[in-house]
């Protein structure tokens, strides 16, 4: 399934943004642990973004998933949905 995982890393009472390079390096370290976590066969098609929104995107498997479940620096997980309009 495709997924989108939204990483904690930035403490939202802080006023840092998060493009400033110190919270950019943070969210690429963060997003390093995570994906070490998970196996070849857990995650495919790994994109990241480290600025505005700190996610990575992929294609993960059942136990790819059951794992970003239990990682404490996982935020939120979405699963990507296909939808059709039809006239």
């Amino acid at each position: 399934m495709r997924i989108t995982i939204g990483i904690k890393v930035v403490d939202h009472k802080e006023e840092k943004s998060l493009e400033d390079p110190d919270n950019i390096i943070k969210v690429k370290e963060v997003q390093n642990a995570v994906i070490k976590n998970l196996n070849e066969n857990d995650i495919k098609s790994i994109k990241t973004m480290n600025s505005m929104l700190p996610v990575i995107f992929g294609e993960v498997s059942k136990s790819g998933f059951e794992k970003l479940l239990k990682d404490k620096n996982v935020y939120s997980l979405e699963v990507e949905t296909e939808v059709y309009i039809t006239n």
